[in-house]
């Protein structure tokens, strides 16, 4: 039994003759013939009288319509919605990004392709990097702003590098380490270590790779968002690291020390992906990075 064929019995038995579904649904009176007699003949029973004034339902007939209508019904409205879903689809880019990760420089790109074109609806979620990795995943993202580290532990996602970075720490103007050099104070500092909670395959993960004994001997804290993290470092609770592109409200007076560490920020997505709107997005932020995201100083 197939969903053409129950269209073709909801049809005739609404039209009351074989002539009039081949009609509406535009297939041939034989075609309607061998169809019907196909389901009755897998059902075992016949589903309408024939005589030479039309056709009408067998009492089995009625029972199998009065099922099938609600069933089409809903399904045919189902589908419409999920149509209309699709459509809308075709025309919004869901974007992933982290509030750490170059906030001006997502920023920029977003904008400038938005300011291009105005028909694209671009709908942007901010979560932790291993939750935005997930969503990406699941298809329920388009792409995502992340550190290529990250990014190489998902082997079904594929990523265009975007520009490079450093890492720094962070620290109150009026810490006693201030003055230091990042060395001095990679060397001396015995206090606490203040970090945004971002997922353990983000940035945390390539710091500690690189500097175990450094984050071994000190106790971690991590915050959930940029302005924890400065507020924190501003009341001297402890020195922060982050990447280089964060942006630092001067609000705050804090003091950057760049650390010999590079990394390289990327926009992630799923390995052959078709949608046209997402490769055009991937390849506009990628030469916007490579023109004007240089120096994002």
């Amino acid at each position: 039994m197939t969903l053409t064929q129950l269209r073709i019995f909801m049809a005739a038995a609404e039209g009351g003759t074989f002539s009039k579904a081949a009609e509406q649904l535009y297939i041939t009176p034989p075609g309607i013939l061998k169809q019907i007699n196909a389901l009755e003949g897998e059902l075992g029973f016949a589903l309408f009288h024939r005589s030479k004034k039309g056709i009408s339902l067998t009492e089995y007939g009625r029972r199998i319509y009065d099922c099938c209508r609600p069933f089409v019904h809903n399904l045919d409205k189902a589908l419409q919605q999920i149509q209309e879903q699709m459509a809308r689809r075709d025309n919004t880019l869901y974007v992933g990004r982290t509030e750490m990760l170059a906030p001006q420089i997502v920023d920029f790109a977003l904008e400038t392709y938005q300011a291009e074109n105005p028909e694209q609806e671009i709908i942007q979620q901010m979560a932790p990097l291993d939750k935005l990795y997930s969503l990406l995943e699941q298809g329920s993202l388009d792409m995502i702003f992340a550190p290529e580290d990250g990014v190489n532990l998902h082997p079904q996602l594929d990523y265009r590098i975007l520009l490079s970075s450093s890492y720094e720490l962070l620290l109150s103007a009026d810490h006693p380490m201030a003055d230091l050099s990042p060395e001095e104070i990679i060397a001396e500092y015995r206090g606490a270590l203040i970090v945004i909670d971002n997922g353990h395959d983000g940035l945390n993960g390539q710091l500690i790779a690189s500097m175990p004994d450094f984050f071994r001997t000190h106790e971690e804290i991590p915050v959930s968002s940029t302005e924890a993290l400065l507020y924190n470092i501003s009341k001297n609770v402890g020195i922060g690291v982050a990447d280089q592109l964060l942006n630092i409200n001067p609000f705050y007076n804090i003091v950057r020390k760049k650390l010999p560490l590079t990394h390289n920020l990327v926009l992630a997505y799923r390995k052959n992906e078709t949608r046209e709107a997402v490769n055009e997005l991937i390849l506009h932020l990628f030469r916007s990075s490579r023109r004007n995201l240089s120096d994002p100083q």
